[in-house]
């Protein structure tokens, strides 16, 4: 059996809207109206600049988690 995908989430309650995540990984993010972070469901696997994001990410609100799919708002 193979090894579940991983995808990448974002926890809006943490979020402050700084942008970093966004500007580090396009593909991976983006900015809603109220500039909180979401994860594109579009993006496919996280790549090198998806944790280039995750690391630089102020609050830590950026999680990689099994599974695929769009997560929860």
């Amino acid at each position: 059996m193979p090894p579940e995908a991983e995808r990448l989430v974002v926890d809006r309650a943490l979020c402050i809207g700084s942008g970093l995540c966004a500007a580090t990984a396009p593909r991976h993010f983006l900015l809603a109206a109220d500039r909180r972070s979401i994860a594109r469901p579009d993006a496919g696997a996280p790549d090198a600049d998806a944790a280039d994001a995750m690391a630089l990410c102020p609050v830590e609100a950026i999680s990689l988690v099994p599974g695929a799919g769009v997560a929860p708002a």
